[in-house]
């Protein structure tokens, strides 16, 4: 399938599953040193990665070449175009914004994973 193409529809199902995401700013960030920043940050494409509240500390490693993060008790390869390794990370701890998508008839959730942060250590 063409890259632009696969991008497409999955920011499509990506936006059909908004409703269906909880997000968590409760105000608890409000205040941090790295709103701004962390709100700042873009995907490979230029799409936002959402903000503070939204991304989660993250235990990261490279398997074949290929970053990966634990999420749940399972490994998830990162997409090419969610890698922030190409700026310094403020936070120093890997950070990485999801949401989950849904198979309608089996029920198996898969997290879509928006951007990655790799972190100063693995």
């Amino acid at each position: 399938m063409n890259p632009i193409l696969t991008y497409v529809v999955w920011w499509a199902i990506m936006l059909a599953c908004v409703d269906a995401v909880s997000a968590r700013d409760d105000g608890r960030f409000a205040q941090s040193p790295h709103k701004n920043w962390v709100e700042g940050l873009r995907d490979r494409n230029g799409v936002s990665c959402c903000d503070t509240a939204d991304g989660y500390d993250v235990q990261w490693d490279i398997k074949d070449g290929q970053y990966r993060v634990f999420i749940e008790g399972t490994w998830y390869v990162v997409p090419p175009t969610a890698l922030l390794d190409n700026i310094p990370n403020r936070l120093g701890v890997a950070r990485v914004w999801y949401a989950w998508s849904v198979d309608n008839k089996y029920g198996n959730r898969t997290p879509m994973i928006r951007c990655f942060l790799p972190g100063t250590q693995s």
